[in-house]
């Protein structure tokens, strides 16, 4: 019988992968976790317009990193009846038909605002007095608790408004229409806000400081139609 390690295409081998495996074994146990599966995706929202006559809101989503995906929002109000569609573009953020069509529509325009340092938005002549919320505590432990390895999306379908906090108003009434499956409403940045005074419709773009376990950005949009107090 022939001895094993007087094969000399064994021992350049067995030279060369022995390094490798020996490094492997070093390497501390917290290093394998990164190999979770992540997506590392950056949400992107962009509204476009939202029609006169019908309460049809269009937004644009592009989601960056490793989704590298853009879809298009369609929000539908109907009385109490709230429809949502999603469409898929077939390029990564080619939106320049979007001009196009809003010339054709016939549409509501909003005034925009960007709220200050202190995340409030004020305006007399409209009557805006927006702040973001305050910070709650008690969702955030809820959430670090029993959604750690999750994201905004099954943290919305197990909590539903109650894992949500308005934006703080001292002028209006505000009641909840829509929000964003994959937008965490507490603790959150106030981004943009589209006041439409014709529909009394609020628009709340929303961002997270913070990312879900898949690295996920976690912003959003709400909804809201206000009256005056």
């Amino acid at each position: 019988m022939i001895p094993l390690f007087n094969n000399k295409k064994f021992i350049l081998y067995r030279k060369l992968l022995l390094p490798k495996l020996i490094i492997g074994l070093l390497l501390p146990l917290g290093s394998f976790t990164n190999n979770v599966l992540t997506t590392n995706c950056d949400q992107k929202f962009t509204f476009f317009f939202k029609m006169q006559y019908d309460d049809t809101f269009w937004i644009g989503e592009d989601l960056y990193g490793e989704c590298g995906q853009s879809n298009l929002i369609q929000i539908f109000l109907s009385g109490e009846k709230v429809q949502a569609k999603k469409m898929e573009l077939a390029q990564f953020e080619k939106w320049d038909w979007i001009e196009q069509a809003k010339k054709v529509m016939r549409i509501e325009s909003p005034f925009t605002f960007i709220p200050n340092s202190s995340q409030t938005i004020e305006n007399d002549n409209i009557g805006i007095k927006l702040r973001k919320p305050k910070y709650n505590p008690d969702l955030l432990n809820k959430f670090s608790d029993e959604f750690v390895g999750s994201c905004a999306k099954q943290w919305n379908q197990k909590m539903g408004i109650k894992g949500i906090d308005l934006p703080q108003s001292w002028s209006w009434d505000l009641d909840l229409v829509y929000y964003h499956p994959d937008g965490l409403y507490f603790n959150y940045q106030i981004d943009k806000v589209y006041v439409f005074p014709e529909s009394n419709f609020l628009l709340v773009m929303t961002k997270y400081d913070k990312r879900c376990a898949g690295g996920d950005t976690m912003n959003g949009f709400m909804l809201l139609k206000f009256k005056e107090i």
